[in-house]
Formats: C-alpha cells, sequence, structure tokens
C-alpha cells in the first residue's frame, strides 16, 4: 500500500460517527499512529506512513448511547521506498571501438526490483532502437546486435513495487567498424591432388584486415585440426610435417580492431603418396667373385615403386659410372661387356611420383678371369658347358632355356628364388654332348627374380630370369 493511503469500511447501523484506530508493532509493542475519532464519513485518509512497514487498524462506530465493540482488525504493509537513481559503469562515457553486441553495465539504483534499459541513436531518445524492461540486474548484452559505426546513446532506470526512478545520466558510445570480408584462397587450389607434404598456404589480402586466422584440418567440419594459426600477418603460413596420401580441408578468415569476419569457401586437397623406401639387393650377393661379365643385377621388388634407377661403377664412390639406368619397370639390370677380374660397385634406388627412395646400400662383385671363354651374343662359358640366357627374359607365362654339354654328363637344371629356396628341377638326367633345351613354365610363381643354375659333375653355372605379370 501507499505511504498515504486511504482506509475505508462499511456503515454500521444506528452510528452518526465513527472511531479509527492505527498502529504498527515494534518488538510487540504496539505504537500508536492514528486515533481519530468523530469521522462522519466511512473513509479516511492516513498520510505520512513508512515505507515498507506492516500497520493494523480498527473501526468502532458511536451515538448519544456510546461506542460500539472495535471492528475485527486487518493490516497492510506499505510498499517500499522508490529506488535510487542508478549510475552507468560501461562502456565509459564516448568510448569507441565498442562492440555491436555491447554489454551495458550499471551501478546504483538501491532497492530496485527490476531495471528498464534504453538504446537509441540520438539524445532525445525518440529513435530507439532498444527498449528492455524487468531487467533483474547488471550488466545487460544488447541483444540483437545494433549497427556497426554508429553512435548509440543509453540510459537506466531502477523500478520496484514502491515506483520507478529517474532516468540516470545519458552517455553515448561509438561501435566498431565492421570486421573484414573473407578472403579469397588462392593456393593449393580446390580439389588439387599429389601436394607435397611441406605447402606455403597463400590467400589474398583483404582491406583493412589487422591479421588472418589459419585453420587447417583432415575434415571438412573442422573437428579435427591438424594446425590453428589466429594470428597471422602475411596473406601467406608455411605449414610442414603433413602426412602422406591424406585428405586435408583448409580455410581463412580476416580480423580486424571489430573482429573476426567470415570464414572463406573451404578447399580440399590431397598430399601424395609417401617416396618408396630403400630398396633390398639380392643377386650378385656382395664380395661376390667369379661372376660372368655379362650379368643380371637383381634386387627385391619395392611397394609402392613405378621404377628404379641403376648405378653401377669401378669406384666406391661413384664419381664416374659404367651402367646408370633410370626408369627400370622390373627389378632388374642386365648388364654386358663388363671387363674381366675386375671389382665393381652398384646400388639401385626405387622411385615414384613423390620422388626417390634414397640409394641402397652398395654391394661389391668381381668378374671372372679372361681366360674363361666368352661368346659374343653373349653366353657364359665353362670350358665349353655353356648356359645360354633364357628367351623371352623377362618371361609372362613360358620361357626356353637353352644350354650346351662338350662331353656326355649327367646334368641338373634347377629354378631357385634369390634365397636360393629350390622351386623346380626341369632337368635331372644323364645327356649326351651338344645343345639341349629345356621349356619352363612360369604361370604359377609370382612375378619377380629367380635363378637358374646349370650343375655337372665338372661345373656350375646360373643366370637370372624375371617374370612379369
Amino acid at each position: 500500500m501507499p505511504v498515504q493511503t486511504t482506509l475505508r469500511w462499511k456503515p454500521a447501523l444506528e452510528a452518526v460517527s465513527y472511531r479509527l484506530h492505527v498502529y504498527s508493532m515494534t518488538q510487540g509493542v504496539p505504537g500508536t499512529i492514528v486515533d481519530q475519532i468523530g469521522i462522519t464519513d466511512t473513509m479516511y485518509q492516513v498520510s505520512g506512513l513508512e515505507y515498507s512497514t506492516k500497520y493494523f487498524w480498527e473501526v468502532r462506530g458511536a451515538n448519544a448511547g456510546g461506542e460500539s465493540l472495535w471492528s475485527e482488525t486487518w493490516n497492510f504493509t506499505t510498499v517500499p521506498e522508490s529506488p535510487a537513481v542508478p549510475s552507468l559503469v560501461s562502456p565509459a562515457q564516448m568510448a569507441g571501438n565498442i562492440s555491436i553486441s555491447p554489454s551495458l553495465a550499471w551501478s546504483g539504483g538501491d532497492r530496485a526490483e527490476f531495471f528498464q534499459i534504453q538504446v537509441a541513436t540520438d539524445v532525445s531518445f525518440s529513435a530507439i532502437v532498444f527498449d528492455k524492461d524487468s531487467v533483474p540486474a547488471s550488466p545487460l548484452t544488447v541483444v540483437p546486435a545494433l549497427q556497426h559505426a554508429t553512435k548509440y546513446f543509453w540510459r537506466v532506470r531502477a523500478r520496484n513495487t514502491g515506483g520507478v526512478s529517474s532516468w540516470s545520466g545519458i552517455w553515448y558510445f561509438i561501435t566498431a567498424d565492421a570486421p573484414p570480408p573473407a578472403p579469397l584462397l588462392v593456393f593449393p587450389a580446390d580439389s588439387a591432388m599429389d601436394q607435397g607434404i611441406a605447402l606455403r598456404f597463400r590467400w589474398d589480402a583483404v582491406a583493412g584486415a589487422t591479421s588472418y586466422h589459419l585453420q587447417l584440418a583432415t575434415d571438412a567440419a573442422f573437428s579435427a585440426l591438424v594446425r590453428d594459426s589466429a594470428a597471422v600477418k602475411l596473406t601467406e603460413c608455411q605449414i610442414g610435417a603433413l602426412g602422406y596420401s591424406r585428405t586435408y580441408h583448409w580455410r581463412v578468415r580476416a580480423s580486424n580492431a571489430a573482429g573476426p569476419g567470415a570464414w572463406s569457401a573451404v578447399r580440399m586437397f590431397s598430399t601424395a603418396i609417401a617416396p618408396p623406401p630403400v630398396p633390398a639387393l639380392s643377386a650378385p650377393a656382395d664380395n661376390a667373385a667369379n661372376i660372368d661379365t655379362a650379368v643380371t643385377l637383381s634386387w627385391q621388388p619395392v611397394a609402392g615403386a613405378s621404377s628404379y634407377r641403376v648405378q653401377l661403377s669401378v669406384g666406391i664412390n661413384f664419381s664416374t659410372t659404367v651402367v646408370d639406368s633410370a626408369g627400370l619397370a622390373a627389378p632388374a639390370c642386365a648388364v654386358h661387356s663388363l671387363r674381366a677380374e675386375t671389382l665393381y660397385f652398384w646400388r639401385v634406388e626405387a622411385v615414384n611420383s613423390s620422388g626417390g627412395s634414397g640409394w641402397s646400400a652398395v654391394s661389391r662383385f668381381t668378374t671372372r678371369q679372361s681366360t674363361t671363354a666368352v661368346d659374343d651374343n653373349p653366353s657364359a662359358r665353362s670350358r665349353n658347358f655353356t648356359l645360354s640366357q633364357n628367351y623371352p627374359n623377362p618371361v609372362v607365362r613360358r620361357a626356353v632355356i637353352s644350354f650346351q654339354l662338350p662331353t656326355d654328363c649327367r646334368v641338373a637344371l634347377r629354378i631357385c628364388d634369390t634365397f636360393g629356396r629350390l622351386v623346380e628341377t626341369l632337368v635331372h638326367a644323364d645327356l649326351r654332348a651338344g645343345m639341349h633345351t629345356a621349356t619352363f613354365d612360369a604361370e604359377s610363381l609370382a612375378p619377380g627374380v629367380y635363378l637358374y643354375m646349370l650343375e655337372t659333375g665338372q661345373t656350375t653355372l646360373s643366370r637370372t630370369m624375371i617374370i612379369m605379370r
């Protein structure tokens, strides 16, 4: 109830006047506020009451015969005192570069239950853009957002059940300039393939931008970030140590004093396959001796290799080479017309679209003495025992192997893998002197390098065969 209030009651029969009694209780002791007699009306205005105080009141009628009993006692509570005027705190008066969703703060407003905040584009508040009532406490964030680069005036007043305070003083602030637009990405191109694992990302400059934010992730939602660089000053950023055969997504946004702008369009790219591992050499074995001057160099196939490079030299540092063959599809290389009784060094590198594996370990071998007869075609001989190169070589399905015997003898012609394990015996019989042939069916064997050996009681000859599919 207001601190100045009118108390009303119903008329009593035969009453010509009334007596009103109003009191309050202080520590259980009643204190009379009003004790008014001779009231001829059925209402009475009471003033000078205290705020937020509970009062009790009662009435009795009177006439020439005396006074009636007191009425039932009622009570009421006065309203609280109206709140004090709030004081503005932030943004400070005349502040600039303020967010378009500012947090408005104030203090004071004692006894307030709620606050009302108004924001306008003019000091008279005829163009109000934000008017929020029943705000329980400071601060308050302005939503929806205001305009960039605009002057705004604001004020606050407090409210409770006792009334409304006067408006606070009027302050103004200026919102920040708009954030910069999204950059245009330059490199790598969208959906680019076979990219290196160290890249310099580039984008176009954005007017007004003071920094850039680059994100690189393995998913389009950017939940699995690989790089998150938020203060890039240039329009490029070097990133290394990416994974081979991976797909990445990247985007950039520009920032200025107003904050970050929108993200660019998302681009994706894929890195190249990993370079192949270093090959392992197979034949001739390291430090092998008595090797034909026509020899096939072979090594273990390398997963992921698209070709091979072979170097053969008479010096361990390979400053000069006898053979330097690149682009070899099979894991073998036939070499002819080597010098007799010479130490040779050789090495192999596997290659694919990402580059080379690096050189293998260096292996060495020594060719046989020059007294050993060698045909022009060439064919390896030992006392006129001859083992010719298989035809065709490489082998796809079947191969023919020819050999010559100077005398009647027992002969074994065997196929082995590069680890010396027996694959098949083609011939094991007593044969007459002369030229002989054996047919080898290679369809059941895996691609790779194999050895075939001619063994007699007097000598052993061997050659290398390549099987391809």
